[in-house]
């Protein structure tokens, strides 16, 4: 029985990191149709593109929540899911979180590699640059992803919008599960 809980868990650890990975896809989507200029031709003034981007990411938060239920069934509990409840991360804090997971793959070919700026990370998850500057404060070093140290900077600047950011080896280890360390 044990055994047959750790190997369901896997299986659902895995697809929680696929979906990650997919999630942080449709945000890059949804980022580069938000740069575009905006089709003035529909309603409410949003092109199709962007609805079908934005229904997306949301169906994706949905599909993963329903997979933490999936393990929360088994007894288990995702990391991500851990690290937001001990450090009360905020839903856009967890994001930021695994956005920079999936981001030190490098997948997304940023030319720093595996750090983004946090006008480039922000630019993921917000739509315009009043709430980018708004959610500037989430990167700040008293804020709980810095503070926890479950990011940090990798290259500093002049602001915290200009500097790069990435999630520590430690931690990732952590997220991904690849030691027994707990949060």
């Amino acid at each position: 029985m044990c055994e047959q809980v750790v190997s369901e868990y896997t299986e659902l650890r895995r697809r929680h990191l696929r979906l990650c990975w997919d999630l942080v896809h449709a945000y890059r989507e949804r980022a580069q149709i938000w740069c575009e200029p905006t089709d003035r031709g529909t309603e409410d003034g949003m092109k199709p593109s962007i609805k079908t981007a934005e229904q997306r990411a949301s169906e994706l938060k949905t599909e993963l929540r329903m997979l933490c239920e999936q393990a929360e069934d088994l007894g288990k509990r995702f990391k991500v899911e851990q690290m937001a409840e001990t450090y009360r991360l905020s839903e856009v804090e967890k994001d930021i979180l695994i956005v920079l997971l999936i981001q030190d793959a490098g997948i997304f070919g940023s030319a720093r590699g595996t750090s983004l700026t946090g006008a480039e990370l922000l630019g993921l998850l917000f739509r315009d640059d009043f709430e980018i500057l708004e959610a500037r404060r989430l990167l700040y070093s008293d804020a709980p992803l810095r503070h926890n140290c479950l990011i940090v900077i990798d290259d500093y600047a002049d602001s915290v919008l200009q500097s790069t950011f990435r999630v520590p080896e430690e931690k990732i280890r952590v997220l991904l599960e690849h030691d027994a360390k707990e949060v």
